[in-house]
């Protein structure tokens, strides 16, 4: 393939490195089966960093001993008129993520959620099997072509063969998708990849860009040190939101997912074929539990208060009996309204501020001690928390 036999005929994107341009081929040894082609055109500045040349060319060569539906298909390097390489690419239809989320009517239901989290998964197995790091992972790389996530811009490294060259400059566009390690010029592997497609999912189900008031990318780096553990990311009302159309294990099922992919570098998971299981055995559809960062199938136990120190396990069938033959009317009532606006909130972040219960209710529900700890509250009298046997009791159904 040479120059002369492309036209470049619309540009599809651009960014900090180059712009991408699809391209009518008229090779002929390759017009066939790739009539249109992408053509990623690299800025000058790129061009003249030390050891870009190696890059472009390791590009090219992770695309073609790759073949994986869910990866870019590379095809080689051309040379242009004033002899700059620019990387021919297959060429995608659809959109990148980045557009569906900047979209005034964007919308994801949990079938087409669950493909692209399966899709991205598996591509990211198949790079990480062949020993490359993608480091690049974002919604700007994602395309979906046909409801099918593809993985695009494998500017990628191998790990053992090649020397860090990252700048500054090159690493402004992805500050935003980075794991906090490689931030911060620690030590890193894999789990990079895996802690920015958590990122991915979460846009994808919170609906907005993380920290998108942050642009400063100095003050993006501060923020992203402040949440290096997942438990402080910002929730809102989205898990509330996706447990009324999806359903409360579907809600707990994915709030785990994220929790595991954005973890610190240590407690994250170490191989993405975990979340492909996770979405392969469609455990969202089982009854489960979640026992050590594991899913495990069937229902937990309940924690019986035997007195205030100390705390017996049982069937959570034989506490739900228990329990509910020591409220009345009333307090059922008031704890199930409650769990119905607020589950989702308390079980994944711990707190509800502001709770809506008048203190009569408060007192109704004091009188179910000492045989179940239903609340308490903190030393400043604002911060209010469901024990864990009432958020078991409703999340498996027994408070129905």
């Amino acid at each position: 393939m040479k120059w002369a036999d492309l036209v470049l005929m619309e540009k599809l994107g651009e960014g900090k490195a180059g712009e991408v341009w699809m391209a009518h081929n008229h090779d002929e040894r390759t017009c066939g089966v790739h009539p249109r082609i992408a053509v990623k055109r690299y800025k000058p500045w790129i061009l003249n960093e030390s050891g870009q040349a190696d890059r472009i060319f390791r590009e090219l060569q992770a695309g073609r001993s790759i073949d994986h539906p869910n990866l870019v298909k590379t095809i080689e390097v051309v040379l242009d008129e004033a002899g700059r390489p620019n990387l021919v690419m297959q060429y995608c239809e659809g959109e990148t993520l980045e557009r569906h989320l900047n979209g005034l009517n964007y919308s994801i239901d949990f079938g087409e959620l669950l493909e692209l989290a399966e899709g991205l998964a598996r591509a990211l197995q198949c790079l990480h099997h062949h020993g490359i790091w993608h480091r690049d992972v974002k919604p700007a790389n994602i395309v979906i072509d046909n409801h099918k996530p593809i993985l695009m811009d494998l500017g990628v490294v191998k790990p053992n063969d090649f020397p860090e060259q990252t700048t500054t400059d090159q690493f402004l566009g992805t500050i935003r998708y980075a794991a906090p390690e490689m931030l911060f010029g620690d030590e890193y592997d894999q789990r990079v990849d895996i802690y920015s497609m958590g990122l991915v999912l979460y846009e994808l189900v919170y609906r907005a860009k993380y920290l998108a008031e942050v642009t400063n990318w100095a003050q993006l780096v501060v923020r992203k040190s402040n949440q290096r553990n997942f438990e402080r990311f910002p929730f809102g009302e989205w898990p509330r939101v996706f447990a009324e159309k999806n359903g409360l294990a579907a809600t707990d099922c994915f709030v785990h997912v994220l929790k595991r992919l954005l973890a610190d570098q240590e407690a994250r998971v170490s191989d993405v074929s975990w979340v492909v299981r996770t979405m392969e055995s469609r455990i969202w559809e089982k009854t489960f539990f979640i026992e050590n960062g594991e899913f495990v199938i069937g229902e937990p136990t309940f924690p019986l208060r035997v007195d205030s120190d100390k705390i017996t396990h049982i069937a959570l069938s034989t506490g739900a009996e228990m329990f509910l033959k020591k409220i009345n009317s009333r307090q059922r009532r008031i704890i199930k309204t409650a769990l119905e606006k607020y589950y989702s909130r308390t079980h994944h972040e711990a707190a509800i501020y502001n709770w809506e219960l008048s203190r009569d209710d408060f007192v109704a529900l004091s009188k179910l001690e000492p045989y179940f700890r239903v609340y308490f509250v903190e030393a400043d009298g604002e911060t209010l928390f469901l024990d864990e046997s009432l958020l078991l009791l409703y999340r498996y159904g027994y408070l129905q």
